[in-house]
């Protein structure tokens, strides 16, 4: 470390101090607040690789953007040149730096998983993945980690930096942030490797110029969550972006009852429905709703026309919340049944909404997805028409009035992890504020949406 300092004349902050003193062959996530020095601490530590194993080390970095990738590339390019003169080359055209010890360093831009088709068969033992929350999808970076490979003994090294916020934001969370503690070894559970959270905030970078931090504390007046996750790298900050200040997990969130007490069946008039948005690529997220007579359930009094999520049927992988198994209508339809036969409702009880865009063949000759139901013996309406903006306000009134005890509410069932891994975290849509992001995880909130703005033509409340 000194040997890094002392050669470019630069020391390192104590944050990109400590992140270099961690071994070598543990991978890294430096999370946290903007301006903390991350990128400059991974800039370090691929000169310090670059130093140490010569014409052996070879790293790759991406960034989603080549012009995000352009401006590291230049700072790299004055690191470099200022260690080893014009025997540095760097080929503006690929992207790459070759330096006299033999050392590689390639930057790639990768927006989708098409951008990894280039990078098949090559091998590196340094792998930093720039800006990962600016991806809804990080299953991008665990096929990445095929190119994690060193037949030279140097240790591998796989090095994510993220903010709060972005489209990545729950899956980040939820993988590395919620329940890992800050500088300690822990175990990724999609790749088994031992990883270290390495936070950061505003304050831990010296460098930056006070006007920068002013910048940021600006931003308060608009958006407090979001000037505390910038400054201060708080991941619960910006935890329900959209849904800041209605949702709240000690209102909404509700003990599951007992599939076996048959909680609804009495009094007669609960009425049942399920909500479906359909997805392939993308999961289908089906949602079991109860809408309250004004009764209690689970120690919950919940008022007139509440509605109560207490089960849920996905296709999402369980490692990436945003990615569909690609199971057909056939097997969701049987996960549906079997759900209503678990809680004691039969079919006919229930009512089911679609959305209305499946309701139409998309080739003439293709049944349409509600079509293929109705074959499994699973009926559904459509959802009513219209862009989801529309939809939203009366989602988040329910979210809010739900614990005041004498309006409708929103409730959910601790049971449904898929919602409450995913709705609570979404954030803004950068182009229009009044949605949520629509690359993230938005399935549930999708169907929650046609849940609580479709009402049924008809609806058969039956004991059972």
């Amino acid at each position: 470390m000194n040997t890094v300092a002392s050669t470019i004349d630069i020391a390192p902050t104590p944050f990109q101090a400590r992140v270099l003193s961690l071994p070598q062959e543990w991978d890294l996530l430096l999370d946290g607040g903007r301006g903390g020095g991350k990128t400059y601490a991974v800039i370090l530590e691929v000169f310090r690789r670059a130093e140490r194993w010569g014409a052996q080390s070879r790293t790759l970095i991406t960034r989603r953007t080549q012009g995000a990738l352009s401006e590291l590339e230049h700072e790299l390019l004055s690191i470099f040149r200022l260690r080893y003169g014009t025997a540095a080359r760097h080929n503006a055209n690929e992207h790459v730096f070759r330096l006299p010890n033999g050392a590689y360093v390639e930057l790639r831009n990768l927006e989708t998983h098409k951008d990894l088709l280039p990078l098949q068969g090559k091998s590196f033992d340094c792998i930093v993945a720039e800006e990962v929350g600016q991806y809804a999808d990080l299953s991008m970076f665990d096929f990445l980690r095929g190119c994690l490979r060193s037949a030279s003994g140097v240790p591998c090294r796989f090095i994510m930096t993220a903010n709060p916020g972005g489209p990545g934001h729950a899956a980040i969370a939820k993988r590395f942030i919620f329940g890992r503690p800050a500088w300690a070894p822990v175990a990724d559970p999609v790749s088994g490797r031992t990883y270290v959270r390495c936070p950061s905030k505003l304050t831990d970078n010296p460098r930056l110029p006070e006007e920068y931090g002013a910048q940021l504390a600006a931003i308060a007046k608009v958006d407090p969550g979001l000037a505390q996750a910038w400054i201060d790298g708080d991941w619960t900050a910006v935890a329900g972006d959209y849904f800041g200040g209605v949702f709240d997990e000690a209102r909404n969130v509700v003990a599951p009852p007992d599939p076996a007490d048959r909680p609804f069946s009495q009094p007669v008039n609960w009425a049942i429905r399920y909500s479906c948005d359909w997805g392939t690529t993308a999961p289908a997220v089906v949602l079991f709703a109860a809408i309250s007579p004004g009764a209690e359930v689970s120690g919950t009094f919940m008022p007139k026309g509440s509605f109560f999520i207490f089960d849920e049927v996905h296709t999402a992988y369980p490692d990436d919340l945003n990615r569909g198994t690609r199971a057909p209508v056939s097997e969701v339809a049987a996960d549906i049944l079997e759900t209503l036969a678990r809680w004691g409702i039969p079919p006919r009880r229930a009512s089911g909404v679609l959305d209305c865009a499946q309701f139409a063949s998309q080739a003439s000759d293709q049944a349409a997805v509600s079509d293929l139901f109705r074959q499994e013996g699973v009926h559904f309406w459509p959802s009513v028409k219209g862009r989801r903006t529309a939809r939203l306000p009366k989602l988040r009134e329910l979210m809010q009035a739900a614990g005041d005890g004498t309006r409708p509410g929103l409730f959910v069932s601790a049971r449904c992890a898929y919602f409450l891994n995913t709705v609570p975290y979404l954030g803004r849509s950068q182009r229009n504020p009044e949605d949520c992001q629509t690359d993230g995880p938005d399935h549930a909130l999708d169907a929650c949406s046609y849940l609580v703005s479709t009402e049924p033509p008809r609806l058969i409340r039956r004991v059972i």
